[in-house]
C-alpha cells in the first residue's frame, strides 16, 4: 500500500519538503545535498519520496522524544 499526498502524488518537490520543514528554497537543496532530505533523481530533477521524507520526520520526533526523557529523568536525580 502506498502512502500519497492529497493530491495523489508520491513524491514532492525539494522545495515543498523545505516548506513543510520551515526552511527556504536554498536551505532546503543544501540539505538534500548533504542527504539530511532524502531525494531521488530523476534526470535532472530532484524529488523527495513522501513516504521516506515522512519516515524522517517519525524518526526525527522520536529521538526528540527520547531525548526529552532523558533529560527529565536527569533533572530528576
Amino acid at each position: 500500500m502506498a502512502i500519497e499526498h492529497a493530491d495523489g502524488k508520491l513524491t514532492i518537490s525539494v522545495v515543498e519538503a523545505g516548506r513543510r520543514l520551515g526552511v527556504g528554497k536554498n536551505a532546503a537543496y543544501e540539505a538534500a545535498r548533504r542527504g539530511e532530505i532524502p531525494v531521488l533523481r530523476i534526470g535532472r530533477r530532484l524529488v523527495v519520496p513522501i513516504v521516506a521524507f515522512e519516515a524522517l520526520l517519525a524518526v526525527q520526533s522520536k529521538q526528540q522524544v527520547l531525548a526529552a526523557e532523558l533529560v527529565r529523568r536527569i533533572r530528576q536525580e
